[in-house]
């Protein structure tokens, strides 16, 4: 069986925001769900580049 942070470390990584986290798991505030989304420099630096591309594209600088 995979433990509740285990499980919410999957969603992260693979793109739930914590709101969605919160009420997959039951959570009632978002205070539960920062307490153990501990994720990694690399990933959160991804989501950044990801967003980034959406927004500006790819820009060579």
């Amino acid at each position: 069986m995979i433990c509740a942070i285990r499980l919410l470390l999957i969603f992260a990584m693979n793109g739930a925001t914590l709101a969605e986290i919160a009420e997959i798991l039951g959570h009632k505030t978002l205070n539960m769900v920062k307490r153990y989304a501990h994720l990694s420099e690399s990933h959160t630096a991804g989501v950044v580049e990801r967003m980034n591309t959406r927004i500006f594209g790819n820009v060579e600088g």
